[in-house]
């Protein structure tokens, strides 16, 4: 009986010290993984052909800048707009469907937010390697 309840409380107190605060942590960072393997491709490429026809960590810090705007809930509503306008503009002038991009709208959680704008981002340096006509990058996961 000591030994059922000791494991018990074992076991409450070691589950209190997870996080689940959000279930998309582990996503995120592999995500984060792959954007900065895409920079750097996309940043030799163009170092190599002496061209920059696009600016993949500005790319990058307007992502971040958005994903801390969603982060106020008052500023939800600008952030999703702001994050589907930019994504259109980036298809516009790069010729990319935009039907490819996740398009945000205000009833997302704020941690699902975060990981469509992540993959927004890589899907956009994704066929900026395709049509730079270098070879695509595969995902770490099929490494």
């Amino acid at each position: 009986m000591k030994y059922f309840f000791a494991t018990t409380l074992f076991s409450i107190l070691f589950s209190a010290c997870v996080d689940n605060s959000n279930k998309n942590q582990a996503v995120d960072f592999n995500l984060d993984e792959e954007i900065k393997e895409r920079i750097v491709r996309i940043e030799a490429y163009a170092k190599i052909n002496d061209t920059a026809f696009i600016y993949p960590k500005s790319v990058d810090q307007e992502v971040k800048n958005l994903i801390l705007l969603s982060k106020e809930i008052e500023n939800l509503q600008a952030c999703v707009g702001k994050a589907n306008a930019y994504f259109l503009s980036l298809s516009k002038e790069f010729h990319l469907n935009v039907s490819d991009f996740e398009r945000l709208n205000t009833g997302m959680h704020i941690n699902d937010i975060t990981t469509a704008l992540k993959q927004n981002e890589m899907i956009f340096f994704n066929h900026i390697l395709l049509k730079s006509g270098s070879d695509a990058i595969p995902l770490h996961s099929a490494r």
